[in-house]
């Protein structure tokens, strides 16, 4: 009897991708992310959140093998896209990625599903101006948001943090 684990629940994933710095910009934000977004739908991933591309220089030099041909890069397109899938489909995803001529980096994490970290900055009560309490009303009614209210006051008084989490 064989076992096997199979992971049938749909989670939330996020692809963290370098692009090869040779693409120009106009590609690198639109096709390059096109094709990636089609491969996350065609392996069954339903697409949540993204970051396009950007040119960002590397902390070391890298060299990957692409298409049997050695490479050096020293900066690289850096963006994200977070999704839903099904755990097993990432294996396949992973190595369809593996074969892409423009990722020539990658990373796929479980993540939570909040896509946004706010902070707001309260000033104290004598410094406080209607415009701070319209902001924190704001944050506050953004049931969307995950937010971190941070009061800028004396000593005495007590910094206030006010978490929501996205479900």
């Amino acid at each position: 009897m064989e076992n096997t684990i199979q992971d049938t629940e749909t989670r939330m994933y996020e692809l963290s991708y370098l692009l090869v710095p040779t693409l120009d910009e106009e590609t690198a934000t639109g096709k390059a992310v096109e094709e990636l977004k089609k491969l996350i739908s065609e392996k069954g991933g339903t697409i949540f959140d993204e970051e396009a591309p950007r040119m960002i220089p590397l902390a070391y030099e890298m060299r990957p093998t692409i298409m049997n041909k050695n490479y050096r890069f020293s900066e690289g397109y850096f963006g994200w896209i977070k999704f839903d899938m099904i755990g097993e489909d990432t294996i396949v995803l992973r190595d369809a990625l593996r074969l892409s001529e423009t990722v020539f980096r990658f990373m796929i994490i479980h993540t939570v599903r909040e896509s946004v970290v706010r902070k707001v900055t309260i000033r104290s009560e004598a410094r406080r101006s209607k415009k701070d309490d319209e902001v924190l009303a704001d944050a506050l009614e953004e049931g969307a948001v995950q937010e971190e209210v941070v009061v800028d006051a004396p000593v005495e008084e007590e910094a206030v943090a006010v978490e929501t989490a996205v479900e």
